[in-house]
This record gives C-alpha cells, sequence and structure tokens, in this order.
C-alpha cells in the first residue's frame, strides 16, 4: 500500500499549485492593470496610454525590463478599445 501511494507522488508534484480563488482579494470595480507583451517598445506603451485616455490618466505607469504596463480606471468602452491593442497581453 505504501508503494501505491509514492508512485502517485510525481503525479501530485505536476499538478498546479496557484488557486487564484483562494485569494482574499477586493476587486474594484473599472479599476484594472494593464499588462503589455514582453519585449514591447516605449512608444508602445505610450500608445496603450494614450488609448486609455478618455477615462482619465493612468494612476500608475510599469516601466520594468520585464513588465510595462499602467494601472487606472477604464470605462467599459475604453477597456474593450485597450484590450483589442496587439501590444495588450491576453
Amino acid at each position: 500500500m505504501h508503494l501505491a501511494w509514492t508512485a502517485f507522488l510525481p503525479l501530485a508534484l505536476a499538478a498546479p499549485v496557484i488557486q487564484p480563488h483562494s485569494f482574499n482579494l477586493q476587486l474594484i470595480p473599472e479599476r484594472y492593470i494593464v499588462k503589455l507583451r514582453d519585449g514591447v517598445s516605449e512608444a508602445a506603451l505610450e500608445k496603450a496610454i494614450k488609448e486609455a485616455e478618455p477615462a482619465g490618466p493612468p494612476q500608475q505607469v510599469y516601466r520594468a525590463k520585464r513588465f510595462k504596463g499602467f494601472a487606472g480606471r477604464l470605462t467599459p468602452k475604453v477597456l474593450e478599445k485597450v484590450k483589442s491593442l496587439p501590444e495588450v497581453s491576453t
């Protein structure tokens, strides 16, 4: 019986361990973090921010080497426009 249990151990270790529903997150309506695809240019970031301007200026802009994007308020109409940009990560 002990050997049978250990045979399944590699399968158990390969299972995903991140479960977003287990976190106690508070979602704020019309507030989003927009992440751009890896390797996009500064110009692409500025373009995405400009597309979101009708909803207001970003509250935060991220310019890290591996994470470019911004956070802020996006109306449903502006959100759909920003999501359709090829630079935006889905």
